[in-house]
């Protein structure tokens, strides 16, 4: 996580549309709330236009604001000035993190990734769908999920 905290508490809302081409979960606002006062605003949506970078995130944080484009681009803002960095290659993640876990298999190390991490995404994006299918804010509480679970 960018927060190092673990999610609590999940909205979704669904983004409507006129189109019969675009379907409900296709179109999504959720806020995922964390342990340490964190916020996160998501816009998951088919509604944009192909000359738009597809992904986009952008991160407030003390002071300082990063906007990433495309995995391809970020800008910072800090102490009243802008940095512009275009070198990054589109690279997401996925083979590297492959190759971590191949790695810490082969020599018995902890997980890049551990296990209740895991949980704490699945469950969050299960519950994401909940509040969406309620139209209300959702706990989501990964300890009793683990307990009810075992």
């Amino acid at each position: 996580y960018l927060t190092d905290s673990e999610p609590v508490k999940v909205y979704t809302e669904s983004i409507s549309t006129d189109s019969d081409n675009i379907f409900v979960d296709d179109n999504v606002s959720i806020t995922l709330y964390y342990q340490d006062g964190s916020v996160c605003n998501i816009i998951y949506t088919a509604l944009g236009d192909k000359s738009f970078p597809k992904e986009t995130m952008t991160l407030f944080t003390d002071g300082m604001v990063f906007d990433f484009d495309n995995y391809k681009k970020l800008v910072s803002h800090s102490n009243n000035s802008t940095n512009k960095n275009k070198s990054f290659s589109q690279k997401k993640g996925f083979n590297e993190e492959l190759e971590s876990l191949k790695d810490s298999i082969i020599n018995g190390q902890d997980s890049p990734v551990s296990f209740r991490e895991v949980i704490a995404s699945s469950l969050a994006t299960l519950k994401a769908f909940e509040s969406m299918e309620k139209g209300i804010p959702v706990k989501i509480d990964i300890d009793e999920f683990i307990s009810q679970s075992i």
